[in-house]
């Protein structure tokens, strides 16, 4: 038998033609069948050779595959336990925040008369009443901090509030006095003056309120707006979220009544109706003058700030610090019956003790105003006053 097979007994069937026919038959049948059965035996090594090179390929794939396995099993339980420790920071650190625009939301007028005072008892109490709210809870019965921001102009509420009778004139800083207080009583409240001007506190009431709902950690979000219909429109984006609650002072707009939101109230920080209408001012009533009674006049100091203008004025022998319209038209020489007469323009002056007028001393200076005119100074190389005063 060679590399062909089993042909070499064909041509030995010539040498077997004097054998018998049935022997050479079965002769010939054996030589096909051994033919075939090689050529199968060598088709069965072939195919074996490929299975067994496919079996070495998808052994060395599996044991990559198997280290890769290894490999991201390894991240995952290393994911798994970042992930579990963001998540107990997370509820760790959560916290509470309370927005509230407070040119409307309004504190009650007893609050702010008292000053700092005041305004760390209204801290207190608002602090207090907002943990028993989240204990009442279960969604927010795991928040501890609690974070709370009063946005509003100072200027414009406190002009509201003596126009409408609610604070009397005599003190014009009360409002200032009490958010000074309401800061210092928590560190986590915040009391912001956004200065004159419309819609002032509403946008910056917008913006935080936006950012505070992306974040994560802040499980509570409270808005203090419900009396201005133009926070009905914004809060529309933000309908089906479970950590948003309204904070009603006054009755609410029409606009809110729409929402399911969580409400709260605090009747006993906050007014629950409106600053009534606008009385008459004094005539000549200015924040300025309004200050003048916080600044003892009968000091040492304020002796000798004589106007140039009083020095050749008689001096009476009765100390007088305030001039008010029912004082005696006997002293027509003093000071004091030049304001009586006047007393219509200006609802009041300081004197001394020799019963001279003092001036009122000035307001802080505006910080802007004052960096800017420093900076416009040392360009120019010299102040803005003429060749005499500098």
């Amino acid at each position: 038998m060679n590399s062909n097979g089993y042909d070499g007994y064909d041509r030995q069937y010539s040498e077997l033609e004097g054998l018998d026919p049935s022997y050479i038959t079965t002769y010939q049948a054996w030589g096909k069948a051994a033919t075939e059965l090689y050529r199968l035996e060598n088709e069965m090594a072939q195919k074996y050779e490929e299975l067994v090179r496919k079996y070495s390929e998808k052994c060395a794939e599996c044991e990559r595959e198997k280290r890769t396995a290894m490999v991201w099993e390894k991240e995952q339980r290393m994911t798994l336990k970042e992930l579990q420790t963001l998540k107990a920071s997370i509820e760790s650190t959560s916290f509470a925040f309370v927005v509230i625009d407070g040119d409307g939301a309004v504190f009650r007028e007893d609050l702010i008369a008292k000053g700092e005072e005041g305004g760390g008892e209204a801290a207190h109490i608002l602090n207090k009443q907002l943990k028993e709210y989240f204990q009442q809870h279960p969604q927010f019965s795991g928040i501890d901090t609690i974070f709370v921001q009063v946005v509003l102009s100072v200027e414009g509420l406190s002009r509201a509030l003596h126009a409408s009778g609610t604070l009397p004139i005599s003190d014009y800083a009360a409002l200032t006095k009490f958010g000074r207080g309401f800061c210092r009583a928590q560190p986590l409240f915040s009391f912001i003056d956004v200065g004159y001007g419309k819609e002032q506190a509403d946008h910056k009431v917008r913006k935080v309120f936006e950012v505070m709902e992306k974040n994560v950690q802040c499980k509570c979000l409270i808005l203090g707006g419900c009396h201005d219909n133009g926070y009905a429109t914004f809060l529309e984006s933000f309908r089906g979220n479970d950590k948003i609650c309204l904070l009603e002072t006054t009755p609410p707009a029409s606009d809110f009544w729409k929402f399911t939101f969580n409400r709260v109230y605090f009747p006993e920080v906050f007014r629950s109706e409106p600053l009534p209408s606008k009385q008459t001012i004094p005539s000549g009533f200015s924040s300025t003058a309004s200050l003048a009674p916080h600044h003892s006049s009968s000091t040492s100091s304020s002796s000798s700030l004589n106007s140039p203008a009083l020095t050749g004025s008689p001096k009476p022998s009765v100390a007088t610090q305030v001039v008010s319209a029912s004082k005696s038209e006997a002293q027509p020489s003093s000071w004091a019956a030049v304001t009586k007469r006047t007393s219509a323009q200006r609802a009041f002056m300081q004197l001394n003790k020799d019963d001279q007028r003092v001036d009122v001393p000035l307001p802080k200076a505006d910080y802007n105003a004052v960096k800017s005119l420093d900076e416009r100074s040392k360009i120019n190389g010299a102040n803005f006053c003429n060749h005499t005063y500098h």
